[in-house]
């Protein structure tokens, strides 16, 4: 059996590990997903693959160093497919909200590994 998942979502065609991205997989029909997580300083998953936001916004600095609230208005399109639309960098649990996927395969990027893993169990 072949299981097909979207890579940060549908990195090719949005930016990727962005709700964008996500939803455009399921427009695909594709149903499983993988993506990337990291903890912000104020201790929230926030998918994003690197541990910098250098390369996929236009802001400098760990994710660890920002809280969720201001990650969340950071445009994630730098890099990617040229992307109309601003893509913010999500929240683990806003995608568990607005996609409905059958399989979820979340990788832990965050140093702090058993803290990230403890939240996503909680």
């Amino acid at each position: 059996m072949t299981l097909i998942y979207g890579h940060r979502g549908a990195k090719g065609e949005a930016p990727e590990n962005t709700l964008t991205s996500f939803q455009e997989c399921l427009k695909h029909g594709v149903r499983r997903c993988e993506l990337d997580l990291h903890l912000s300083k104020d201790g929230e998953l926030m998918v994003i693959h690197d541990p910098t936001l250098k390369r996929t916004t236009d802001r400098r600095g760990k994710v660890n160093e920002h809280l969720a609230d201001d990650l969340v208005t950071y445009d994630a399109r730098k890099g990617g497919p040229g992307w109309v639309s601003p893509c913010p960098i999500p929240r683990l649990e806003e995608l568990f909200e607005q996609c409905a996927f059958e399989h979820w395969q979340l990788e832990v990027k965050s140093a702090s590994r058993t803290r990230a893993a403890n939240t996503v169990l909680a």
